[in-house]
């Protein structure tokens, strides 16, 4: 409902009408405008935003009264209310709670959470990430063709298939079955005699089998080697596939009883990897699953003695840290890799730019000779070991968040 200070409709009147029409006055002027419509209310940035200024909130409420008193007075001096000042330097990148993503490169892992990851095209080179839609149609493709050229004939296929090629053979067998299907089938399967022998090798081993087999040949040099050969090379009885040929049939027929219902096996792999799509017309490949991760808030007194210190309650062993530390208007930011190494972002009283230091996990510098500062000395089962080293004697709380991957 409208306020008003003066009649309705006089030139002083002050407030909203409705939801329509607002009147107002600016630089000695009343003005009565059209209320404007928000058509981004809630948007996906607003909400993000919004999730990180009550994250530099709740950092705000776990500050000590000390604390709090320090950024009043380092607000005063830039005419902002110490929570003011405190949000402006948290919201901040590196270090801040955030981390820039638009644009630029993401180094070390990226957990998810079990969140999904959406919008990606399908995959046209082999390091992009694979999508449903392109695995899908390359399954799909590769089990077509498996299927109508690797079926894998039966025993009795291959025995009526070899007879009946017998008939018009220049080797004159007149039938397999008067030498016999069985013998074929028992030397045929698994034995020495189908790993496809050269050409030479081939005839030698014709001559040998002659002697005891039922087409009563005495020897292959009885109808001459040479013709065997001759024959052999490019006739249709020895139209062989290449050995190249042969491998990549095979590991598509391979391939096809896993894809095809009714095939051998179902498909499987190691635990924690993902199929992932590596371009047309080329198999998918496994990949690493995506970490576990966790983000927990940690504290410390600063006058707590020197020692390492566990931290627990991550449910895995991690494998990468970052850290930030605040203690009044103090801050570090730190990167820890998996052998332990790593660069912190410290904010002391000596400097308000950001000084890096190598290896160091929290650095809180409040004074000269004053401070508490830690380092990285383990992983553990459910989470991780720091030795902190207290300089001097320091007052307050010190709190930390810790975003664990592993």
């Amino acid at each position: 409902m409208v306020k008003l200070k003066n009649p309705l409709f006089s030139l002083g009147a002050v407030g909203r009408l409705t939801k329509a029409i607002t009147f107002t006055r600016r630089r000695k002027t009343d003005i009565a405008e059209k209320t404007p419509d928000l058509v981004d209310v809630k948007s996906y940035r607003q909400l993000t935003w919004r999730t990180m200024f009550l994250m530099a909130r709740d950092l705000w409420h776990a500050l000590s009264a000390a604390e709090k008193i320090a950024w009043e007075a380092a607000g005063t001096t830039r005419h902002m209310t110490g929570y003011a000042y405190f949000i402006s330097q948290a919201l901040r990148p590196n270090p801040g709670l955030y981390l820039p993503l638009l644009g630029g490169t993401m180094q070390g892992d990226i957990g998810m959470a079990g969140f999904k990851i959406e919008g990606l095209p399908d995959p046209a080179a082999a390091q992009e990430a694979d999508t449903l839609a392109a695995r899908d149609t390359a399954i799909a493709f590769h089990a077509a063709l498996a299927a109508v050229h690797h079926a894998r004939y039966s025993d009795g296929e291959a025995v009526s298939a070899m007879g009946a090629k017998a008939d018009g053979n220049p080797l004159h067998h007149d039938r397999a079955t008067e030498w016999g299907a069985t013998e074929h089938t028992a030397v045929g399967n698994g034995s020495p005699h189908h790993a496809r022998y050269s050409d030479g090798e081939a005839v030698s081993a014709m001559g040998a089998k002659a002697d005891g087999n039922p087409l009563n040949h005495d020897r292959a040099a009885e109808w001459g080697a040479t013709e065997h050969t001759a024959v052999g090379n490019g006739a249709p009885h020895h139209t062989k596939y290449t050995d190249a040929n042969v491998l990549a049939v095979a590991a598509a027929l391979f391939h096809a009883s896993r894809h095809i219902p009714g095939g051998a096996d179902p498909m499987r792999w190691a635990a924690n990897k993902l199929l992932k799509g590596a371009g047309s017309g080329a198999d998918p490949t496994l990949v690493d699953a995506p970490p576990n991760q966790r983000i927990k808030l940690e504290t410390r007194a600063m006058n707590a003695a020197s020692g390492n210190v566990s931290y627990t309650g991550y449910g895995f062993t991690p494998t990468s840290l970052v850290i930030i530390g605040v203690s009044g208007i103090y801050f570090s930011f730190s990167l820890i890799i998996p052998d332990g190494t790593g660069l912190c972002w410290k904010r002391s009283y000596s400097s308000t730019a950001l000084t890096p230091q190598t290896s160091f996990a929290v650095w809180i510098n409040p004074a000269s000779g004053v401070s508490q500062i830690s380092t990285w000395v383990s992983y553990d089962a459910d989470g991780f070991t720091l030795n902190w080293v207290k300089g001097g004697a320091p007052t307050g709380t010190l709190t930390f968040i810790v975003i664990a991957s592993g």
